[in-house]
């Protein structure tokens, strides 16, 4: 029966044969191999799935401990500047800064004043040297109180 077809027809039809083999395996195994590429979509799926829920729930427990430290933060800033202004009441006016003056006019190559115009500018300036070291007593404290808060917010 091979003798009806000439040697180079059967050599085409054997070679055709064997393309149509390889094909049909190469797409039997490409559709096994969709199986398994989907089963891996699906399971890269679900467990991006349970990373997103576990990072949104860090996120969520990060906000609410930062909410709580920024509360206790601006409480206890509230409580300190609320003691640094009593201890200042409590400390109350200073008495005179210059002693009493005399009624003797003393040498006149000495240098004369005017006491309560100089008593005046001491107190002015003693109260911007006051009001100065206030503001860098309360930057400091802030700074202390961040950075306290900030580190109780870390070891939680």
């Amino acid at each position: 029966m091979l003798s009806i077809l000439p040697a180079p027809y059967r050599i085409v039809g054997i070679i055709l044969l064997a393309i149509a083999c390889v094909a049909y395996g190469w797409m039997k195994g490409a559709e096994h191999g969709e199986a398994r590429l989907e089963a891996f979509r699906q399971s890269v799926a679900i467990e991006g799935a349970k990373a997103q829920a576990l990072a949104d729930a860090q996120t969520l427990r990060d906000k609410q401990r930062k909410e709580s430290s920024d509360a206790s933060y601006r409480t206890a800033l509230t409580t300190l500047g609320r003691d640094i202004d009593r201890m200042r009441r409590d400390a109350g006016p200073i008495g005179r800064i210059l002693p009493a003056t005399t009624t003797d006019p003393g040498s006149p190559a000495s240098a004369c004043f005017d006491a309560a115009e100089l008593e005046r500018e001491l107190r002015a300036t003693l109260e911007e040297f006051r009001g100065k070291a206030r503001a860098i007593v309360q930057q400091g404290d802030e700074a202390r109180l961040r950075l306290a808060t900030a580190i109780e917010w870390g070891r939680r």
